[in-house]
C-alpha cells in the first residue's frame, strides 16, 4: 500500500476547510439528496462526500456505508485531491497503491473508485464526492461528465451559508433549488444520451431470452408511474426530476413470454449456440419421432460394454475409448444445465433488483434453500445466530457467495438423473463442497493482488469434478467399472486408471460439458487442468488451478478418493503466495471447513 501524500497548500487547505464550520456536523438533506442521485445514477453501491482533515478523511454525507470516518493514510480521497481531474481506479487489486489497503482487503471491499475534487474559490481541495463499487469497471467521458457535475453541486452547497437551521431545500422556490435545477438538468441530458455502445445495444431489433429461447422484439418496461412523476414535478421541483430521472434509468426490456430479464442479442455467438441446439433437437426428435428421454436413446446407441472380472483389472480393446469421444462430440448427447442453474449465472448481482430476483429463485427450490440454510447455520461458517430463510442466510453468507452455492447445488441435482450401482453421487457433492470451502481457507492467506474473488473460487471448486457425472450420465456402466477400480487399486492415480478404462479423463469430459454449458473460459481451464497445474495450458486457469490441486492434496480421501499424491512441497505454498510457515495453520482450518460444509449436507 502506497499512503497518499500532502497537498502543498496543506495548511491553507485544512484552515480553508476548518473555516466552513462543516466538520463532524448532522447529516443533511442538501448533501445526501446529491450522494442518493449518484448512487442512482451510476448503479454503486456506495456514494460520499469525503472531506479530507489533518489525519483523516470524514463523510459529511454517506450512503451505503456504515461508518463516516477513516485514517487519512489510507484513503483513497487523500490521492485524489493531489490533483486537478478526477481520480479513478478501475481495479485496486491491480494497482500497486490499493491492492493491500484495508478498505480493498477488508470491508467495504473496494475495486472500483472514482473521485472527483471538491474545490473551493481559493483552489484548495477539501475533500471529494466519490463513487465505490465492488467490481471493476471504467468510467466513460460522459459518465465522467455527470460525476463532475454533481461535484459542483456539492461545491455550491459546501460555500452556502445557510439562514434558518430547517431543512428549506423541499421548498420549491427555495435559491437551493434554483441552485440545482441546472445542474440536475446538465445530468439528465447525459442520462439521455447514451454513448455509442448504448445506442448499439438498444438498436437491436432481435433478441433472444435464455430462459425459454424465444426469438424476436422483448418488451419494454419502466419502473414507478408517470402519474407519481407528474404530481412531484408539480409540487416538488427537484424530487420530481430525480424521480423521472431514476424512471429513464430504470427502463429494460423483458421477454414477453416468460417475463424475465436474461435477455441477449440473437446475433451474439452465444445465442446463435442456443437456436442451433433447439433446431438440432427437434430435428432429432421429429427424424427419430421419440418418445424417451434422449439420455434413453444415446444409452442404447453405446453398444461397447465392459465386464469388470471379480479380481483382475479390466483390460480395455484401444478403440473402446472412441464411444465416449464420439458422443461427447454430439452436443444433444450432453445434459442441458437445469434452468435455475442458468438463470442465476445470467443474474449480475449489481444491483437491489437483482439480488431480490436471486432471492426469489432459490426460494422456489425447496432442495437448495435448505441446504443453504443449512449450510449457514453451522457453527464455522456462519454466525451463532440461526438463520430460518435464505434471505437471512444470504446476509451471513453474503450474496456472491450464496449464488455460487445455489448454482452448484442446481448442477449437481443431475446426479439425481444418474442411476449407477457404484458412483455416489453423495461422495461427489461431499467431496465438492468439501474442496470449495477449503479453497476458501486456501485463498485468505493468499495476497490480494492475485486472490481470485471468493464467487470464482467457490463456483470453480464445487464443479471441478463435474466429469465424474458426464461419465455417469453418458455411460453408466462404465462409470460404475472406473469407481469398482478405484476403490481396487487404491495405489494408482486416477488419470491412470481412466486413461486405461476410457482414454479419456474426467477433466476432460467436464472441460467439454463447460463448454457446452458455455461457462467462462478460466472456469473450463480449471476443470481440464486442475490434475495437472504446471503445465502451460492451465495458466488461463490460475491461481484456482494450483488452489484446486493443494486442496484436494490436503483433503485426499475427503468423498471421492482421487488417489492424489498428498506430499505438499514448500513450493505449492510459495506458488500461491503463502509462506510454508502457515502450512499446519491452513492444513487445519481447511479441514474443519470441510467437514462444517459436509454436515450441512449430509
Amino acid at each position: 500500500m502506497i499512503a497518499p501524500g500532502i497537498t502543498i497548500n496543506e495548511r491553507m487547505r485544512i484552515d480553508t476547510l476548518r473555516s466552513f464550520n462543516i466538520l463532524d456536523t448532522a447529516p443533511e438533506e442538501r448533501f445526501d439528496r446529491i450522494t442518493r442521485l449518484a448512487k442512482h445514477l451510476f448503479n454503486v453501491p456506495i456514494a460520499l462526500v469525503s472531506l479530507v482533515d489533518t489525519d483523516r478523511q470524514w463523510f459529511k454525507s454517506c450512503v451505503g456505508l456504515s461508518f463516516n470516518e477513516t485514517p487519512r493514510n489510507i484513503s483513497f480521497s487523500g490521492h485524489a485531491i493531489l490533483g486537478t481531474d478526477i481520480f479513478i481506479v478501475p481495479d485496486t487489486l491491480l494497482d500497486k497503491r490499493f491492492y493491500d489497503n484495508p478498505l480493498v482487503t477488508t470491508g467495504p471491499g473496494i475495486r472500483f473508485y472514482a473521485g472527483c475534487p471538491l474545490t473551493v474559490s481559493n483552489g484548495s481541495k477539501l475533500g471529494t464526492l466519490c463513487l465505490i463499487d465492488s467490481e471493476p469497471r471504467i468510467l466513460t467521458s460522459e459518465e465522467r461528465k455527470l460525476l463532475q457535475e454533481l461535484a459542483c453541486m456539492v461545491e455550491q452547497e459546501i460555500t452556502k451559508i445557510p439562514t434558518v437551521n430547517e431543512d428549506l431545500t423541499t421548498i420549491p422556490n427555495h435559491p437551493t433549488s434554483e441552485t440545482l435545477a441546472p445542474h440536475a438538468l446538465n445530468a439528465r441530458q447525459h442520462i439521455k444520451n447514451p454513448t455509442p455502445l448504448q445506442l448499439k445495444e438498444s438498436s437491436l431489433s432481435q433478441s433472444l431470452c435464455t430462459s425459454c429461447a424465444y426469438v424476436g422484439k422483448m418488451k419494454t418496461i419502466l419502473k414507478g408511474n408517470a402519474k407519481t412523476g407528474i404530481i412531484l414535478w408539480f409540487f416538488f421541483l427537484i424530487p420530481g426530476l430525480i424521480y423521472s430521472i431514476w424512471r429513464s434509468r430504470s427502463r429494460h426490456e423483458v421477454c414477453p413470454i416468460c417475463n424475465q430479464t436474461t435477455i441477449i442479442p440473437a446475433d451474439s455467438p452465444k445465442a446463435k449456440q442456443i437456436i442451433r441446439e433447439n433446431q438440432a433437437a427437434k430435428t432429432l426428435i421429429a427424424s427419430q419421432n421419440l418418445k424417451q428421454p434422449l439420455k434413453e436413446a444415446i444409452e442404447i446407441k453405446q453398444t461397447v460394454v465392459i465386464n469388470l472380472p471379480t479380481n483382475n483389472p479390466p483390460t480395455t480393446p484401444t478403440n473402446q475409448h472412441i464411444d465416449i469421444r464420439q458422443t461427447i462430440k454430439n452436443i444433444d448427447s450432453l445434459p442441458a444445465m437445469p434452468v435455475i442453474a442458468q438463470k442465476l449465472l445470467a443474474l449480475q448481482l449489481n444491483n437491489d433488483e437483482n439480488e431480490r430476483e436471486m432471492l426469489m429463485l432459490i426460494e422456489q427450490d425447496s432442495q437448495i434453500s435448505a441446504k443453504i440454510i443449512g449450510l449457514s447455520n453451522s457453527a464455522k461458517l456462519g454466525s451463532t445466530r440461526k438463520p430460518t430463510s435464505v434471505k437471512e442466510a444470504a446476509i451471513l453468507l453474503g450474496m456472491s457467495r450464496v449464488k455460487s452455492i445455489a448454482t452448484g447445488i442446481a448442477i449437481m441435482s443431475l446426479s439425481a438423473e444418474v442411476s449407477t450401482d457404484k458412483f455416489k453421487a453423495q461422495d461427489l457433492w461431499l467431496h465438492s463442497f468439501g474442496i470449495a470451502f477449503a479453497m476458501l481457507s486456501i485463498a485468505r492467506a493468499m495476497p490480494a493482488k492475485i486472490r481470485p474473488s471468493d464467487d470464482q473460487v467457490f463456483l470453480a471448486g464445487i464443479l471441478h469434478d463435474i466429469g465424474y457425472l458426464a461419465l455417469a450420465f453418458l455411460d453408466p456402466k462404465r462409470s460404475d467399472d472406473l469407481h469398482a477400480l478405484l476403490s481396487a487399486e487404491s495405489d494408482r492415480p486416477v488419470l491412470s486408471i481412466e486413461r486405461e478404462i476410457l482414454e479419456i479423463c474426467h477433466d476432460e469430459l467436464g472441460a467439454e460439458l463447460a463448454c457446452h454449458w458455455n461457462l467462462p473460459d478460466e472456469i473450463i481451464a480449471v476443470l481440464r487442468y486442475h490434475h495437472t497445474p504446471d503445465g502451460t495450458e492451465a495458466t488461463a486457469g490460475q491461481p484456482i488451478v494450483h488452489m484446486i490441486s493443494l486442496a484436494e492434496k490436503l483433503l485426499a480421501t475427503f468423498g471421492i478418493n482421487e488417489h492424489v499424491d498428498t506430499n505438499i512441497s514448500d513450493k505449492d505454498w510459495k506458488i500461491l503466495g503463502i509462506n510454508p510457515s502457515k502450512a499446519e495453520e491452513i492444513g487445519v482450518e481447511a479441514a474443519e471447513q470441510a467437514e462444517q460444509a459436509a454436515s450441512a449436507y449430509r
